[in-house]
Formats: structure tokens, sequence, C-alpha cells
């Protein structure tokens, strides 16, 4: 699916009762950019390395739904080995299947369901399915290499519906036991066959590592289980948290304050404030910001527009407010930004999907 198509699906939704409705097409935010010139294998009929900027992380929440992850139909999830520069903020989000991040260098700060999970050199984390969480990198200058592996909920859904009902975890008294050993043996190993998916056989591999994971994790790190297809661990101000997602994810580039996505469901500002701040570790102002600032880099990397445009199509109310924005975050300005680009200052390394797609 295209970036357009993606435009186009997501105008004029409406959630199941109604409420939440775009009053434009809103761009999918993107989880990462790629520097144009990576390299993309070409193997026949064989699931390739490709270009993130064509086939990468985007998501679009809305009430009912999750992150929409473009899973690659040869595999069971989207694989990424992220390396980029600098290490990126991924903003709050959620999706139906589980995900599991290991660290190779560099260590992050994840927050799910409110509550802040440390990940250094070495270690790895799971993220159960449905989980809200957003991702800090530590130090945003310091060099990065973390495997994130998304499972298609949808697809383990129909394959074992147990997988998506578990609450899952590494408890520290499994941190040094052989099963962590033996899973972060296999992210190293889903790691190494990701940049050679030159040859059928590389193809394989990956399948069967990944499908190794699921069986290795399920249901040896099962923390709890509800039998309930939308997991009802989930408490009521993680779906409202939800809600806001969606419309703030419609409406980031609209003049929109946090009075008035308070009011439009009900609660006080104050109310809305702590809700971000608990979930998103931010309050309404800087997160709204990050939305805005993932739309612009988009937009920075995929299009020819001016600067100026880029800013006002993304909810800045001048050059100036994006530059002062992108220079406290990244260290330089728009301008500055594309045409260090090109060098691969801001890149991520492969990610896995299938050639025909």
């Amino acid at each position: 699916m295209t970036r357009a198509d993606m435009q186009n699906s997501t105008a004029d939704e409406k959630d199941g009762d109604g409420r939440l409705s775009a009053t434009r097409s809103r761009r999918p935010v993107r989880q990462t950019a790629v520097s144009s010139n990576a390299a993309t294998a070409t193997v026949p009929k064989v699931p390739a390395v490709i270009d993130s900027s064509s086939h990468g992380y985007f998501y679009d929440v809305d009430k009912v739904q999750h992150e929409r992850i473009q899973y690659p139909l040869q595999y069971p999830a989207a694989v990424h080995l992220h390396e980029e520069r600098p290490a990126q903020f991924i903003p709050l989000h959620w999706h139906r299947g589980m995900e599991i991040i290991h660290s190779f260098a560099g260590s992050l700060r994840v927050r799910i369901d409110g509550i802040d999970h440390q990940v250094n050199d070495g270690d790895t984390l799971i993220i159960s399915p449905a989980a809200l969480h957003s991702i800090h990198p530590n130090d945003a200058g310091t060099p990065q290499k973390v495997l994130s592996v998304t499972f298609d909920g949808s697809h383990l859904a129909r394959i074992c519906p147990g997988l998506q009902t578990g609450q899952y975890g590494i408890a520290a008294s499994d941190e040094h036991s052989k099963e962590v050993k033996e899973l972060s043996q296999i992210c190293a190993d889903v790691a190494e066959t990701l940049v050679h998916l030159d040859d059928e056989a590389n193809y394989l591999a990956m399948n069967h590592l990944l499908y190794l994971m699921l069986y290795l994790v399920y249901p040896r790190f099962i923390v709890s289980n509800e039998d309930n297809a939308d997991n009802a661990s989930i408490n009521a101000d993680s779906k409202i948290i939800k809600d806001i997602l969606a419309y703030m994810d419609v409406h980031c580039s609209e003049d929109i304050k946090a009075e008035t996505v308070a009011r439009f469901f009900g609660y006080s500002r104050g109310h809305l404030c702590r809700l971000l701040k608990r979930y998103a570790g931010i309050t309404f102002k800087p997160f709204l910001t990050e939305l805005r600032l993932q739309g612009a880099i988009a937009d920075l990397l995929e299009t020819t527009h001016s600067c100026e445009q880029v800013a006002f199509d993304n909810g800045f109310p001048s050059i100036g407010a994006l530059g002062s924005a992108m220079k406290k975050k990244y260290g330089m300005g728009p301008r500055q930004f594309r045409r260090s680009h090109g060098s691969g200052v801001f890149r991520s390394s492969h990610a896995v999907g299938s050639l025909g797609q």
C-alpha cells in the first residue's frame, strides 16, 4: 500500500458509534525513516531487504483498531533492525500482536501501560498484545542497534488464539534463565538472517526463526492469561487513551488545544493531561509536537515540498516553529536535515518485506 493509498483510506472514517470523523485526509505517521539509497535485493520471488520509505512502520489508530503495520505476506511478523541516527523517540501506540525488542547496542526506555522498562545492551523485552507503549532512547546521540519483531495479531489469532489472550513478560528471576538466553540468541539469528535475505534458504530460515520465537514465548513467558480476544486486562483508562490517540492523529495538523480535545471527550483539561502523562510520559503540548514532527519528517524525506509548506501542512504555525522543534530534537533545522539525509545521518538499516506487493 502506498503512502497516497493510506492517505485516502484514512479520509472520512468514523468509529463504531460515529463520534470520531476525519475532516481531512491525514497522512499516516511514520515510525521510522530510511535513507533513499538503502540497498534493495532483487532476487525474483524471494522476500528481500526493502527500503522502509515504501514499506516502513506506519500507524493510523482508530477507535477499534490499532497500529497498522504493513505486515509482509510471507512472514508472521514485521522485522526491523533500527540503527537510526539520531536514535528516535516512537510516540505512544499499540497493536494487536505482541512485539519483541532486543538491544544489541544502546539503551532505551520503553513505557508500557504507564510503567517504564529499561532496556540495556543485551536485554530482551516482550510487549503484550494491545499494550499501549512508547519508546524513548536514553541518549539520541549514542549509536544504537535495536531489533524489533512485531507479530501480525490477525495471523496469530488464526493459528493459535492463545497467543493473543496472554500477558507476557520476563520476570527478574528469569533474567538469566536458559529460555531468556535462548530467546536472545534467536533475536541475534533473526538480525543476522535479516541482512542476508538473498536466497530461498534464508527466506525459510527467517520463517523458522520467527515461529521458533513464538514457540518459545508461548507459553513460557505468559504471566497471566485472560480468555478474551480484546484482552480483558486493558483497563478503562487505557481504552480512553486509544480514543484520544485516534482523535489527535487525525487532527494534529489542525489548531487544536488540550481544552478542545478534553471537551470532545467530556473531560477536564487536567484529567486529559494526567492520562497522557501516565501513558505517554509527556503532557499534551509536547505529545502534539511529537505527532507533528513525525509528519514533518516524513514530508521532508519523501516529498519536494518547501520547508514552509511542510511546516504548515503539519500544524506548525511557521517555518520558525518547525525549525525550533527540530533543532531541539535533532540539533538541526528542516533544510539542514533534508540535506543531511542523503549522507545517511538519519536512517534505519534494514526491514523485512517481500517483492511485488
